[in-house]
């Protein structure tokens, strides 16, 4: 990786640890810090990588992956206690670093943390932290060098190799938090990031496997509020924070944050906002906004739909603003932003007939409230065309003792947005079709292609929405590949 921070003799001493092999023999060029978590999404081992092996059972897959990756440059840190076991890796020919502790990454995220003169944003947020994060990083981006998080990885392992890469010519890193894993808190990940800006985008109930679950929906909350607030902990000095003002439990979050940051303000619609929003529409495939800021008016679109997006988007200028960039700045860079696939995304294609559809794609993931602003959406970009519903049950976040009735609620909700099918998948909707009963449900996705297919006559609009265990990718992927041929 260009601008490496890590030397060898750096890391040697930091982590108290020997050389096998002295990387000077093989050449130092190393890439990303990676390490294998359980219950996660695993970036693989390669050669080019300072790769961090805590459990013995990591020793032969890394041997696998990093003969297999033919690349060089890198290194691997193993336990001393391991020494007897490394046979195979010695074949790689790369350096091996033998240490006495198993918090490498730990420690090689707060010493790169120590070593950043730079600012290190953080998002968290039940819904809208990917995107919030994207936004960001497309605005400063257009200025500065930004490191954001990898793909959508934000377990705190996931944080700590992404701030242990940072390299050496960076200026600002924009990093999502999730609240994914079991016993581990907000606080805990802050502690190592801390924080020069956070942004909290949203409260609701959802990650009930990661925090202790409830019987009530109020009490989910307020375990999911002291759970989000975290974020606010361990800030630098001249630490600043930014909110939206229609954020549930707004006063106790002011209340949070009138004790832990220096300075803090809001987005939204109301009048004491920062950032003002006055008006927005849909209209011509853009999100059309205008906003106010010091009571001067200033307009700018982005191609993601919904009013969530819009206030996802106020975030994200009023942090650069923060940081010194015009508006116009920021709007231009805007127009890059791209919802990623499956949060919300709109796919467009004609199918083997000519008919028209127009995929809303929500099958990355599903809580609550990400659906409750899939539906406003959604009913917003499909006026006047042919609508159906494949939804899937909202499982990912576990919803704890509320899974039944949420899910019987849902159809309240579904209701709203006048479907002209629905069509559902999941052990969860089956409590949903005993209060929707004119839903379709379904076992497989070849079934409910097959009913799909022979019921749509033209021009629609589908909606996929479903938690990431669903697999909804595949159905999509799947479905397209069928209107095609």
């Amino acid at each position: 990786m260009p601008n490496c921070f890590w030397t060898p003799e750096v890391l040697k001493d930091l982590l108290n640890g020997s050389w096998f092999f002295f990387p000077d023999q093989y050449g130092w060029d190393p890439g990303y810090v990676t390490v294998k978590s359980v219950k996660r999404v695993n970036p693989q081992f390669r050669g080019d990588k300072i790769n961090i092996i805590r459990r013995s059972g990591e020793i032969e897959k890394a041997f696998e992956e990093i003969k297999q990756s033919k690349k060089r440059g890198g290194c691997i840190i193993i336990r001393d206690i391991f020494e007897s076991r490394i046979s195979n890796l010695l074949k790689l020919n790369l350096p091996i670093l033998l240490v006495p502790e198993n918090g490498a990454l730990v420690d090689m995220a707060k010493h790169r943390r120590t070593a950043f003169n730079g600012s290190l944003i953080c998002v968290t947020g039940t819904a809208g932290k990917t995107s919030v994060r994207g936004m960001l990083h497309a605005i400063l981006s257009s200025k500065y060098n930004v490191l954001q998080n990898r793909h959508n990885w934000n377990f705190k392992d996931h944080v700590f190799e992404d701030l242990a890469s940072l390299a050496t010519d960076a200026e600002f890193v924009v990093l999502e938090v999730g609240l994914g894993q079991k016993n581990v808190r907000i606080a805990e990940i802050v502690d190592v990031l801390k924080p020069n800006i956070s942004i909290l985008t949203s409260i609701g109930v959802g990650h009930m496997d990661a925090i202790e679950s409830t019987a009530s929906v109020e009490d989910e909350l307020e375990s999911v509020f002291s759970s989000k607030i975290e974020i606010f902990n361990s800030m630098v000095n001249d630490s600043f924070a930014v909110i939206p003002s229609n954020i549930v439990m707004f006063d106790n979050v002011v209340n949070v944050l009138k004790d832990s940051v220096q300075e803090y303000e809001t987005v939204g619609s109301q009048k004491t906002d920062s950032v003002k929003l006055l008006k927005r529409e849909w209209s011509d495939e853009e999100n059309r906004i205008l906003i106010s800021i010091d009571d001067i008016n200033y307009s700018y679109s982005i191609s993601a739909p919904g009013e969530h997006m819009a206030i996802n988007s106020l975030l994200a200028v009023n942090v650069a603003k923060k940081i010194g960039m015009s508006v116009s700045e920021s709007s231009e860079a805007l127009k890059s932003f791209k919802s990623r696939s499956g949060r919300a995304s709109l796919i467009k294609i004609e199918d083997c007939v000519g008919r028209k559809v127009t995929i809303f794609d929500g099958s990355r993931n599903s809580t609550p409230l990400s659906l409750k602003s899939a539906f406003d959406t959604f009913d917003e970009v499909s006026k006047g065309y042919e609508r159906i519903a494949i939804l899937g049950e909202v499982g990912e976040f576990h919803l704890g003792e509320n899974m039944e009735s949420y899910h019987r609620e849902l159809a309240n909700d579904v209701r709203k947005v006048n479907f002209d099918k629905v069509f559902v998948m999941g052990n969860a909707m089956k409590f949903f079709v005993e209060e929707y009963p004119e839903a379709f449900y379904f076992e497989n996705f070849d079934d409910l292609i097959d009913k799909l297919l022979l019921d749509f006559k033209g021009d629609c609009y589908l909606m996929l929405k479903a938690s990431a265990h669903m697999k909804f990718k595949v159905l999509r992927d799947t479905l397209i590949n069928r209107l095609k041929n």
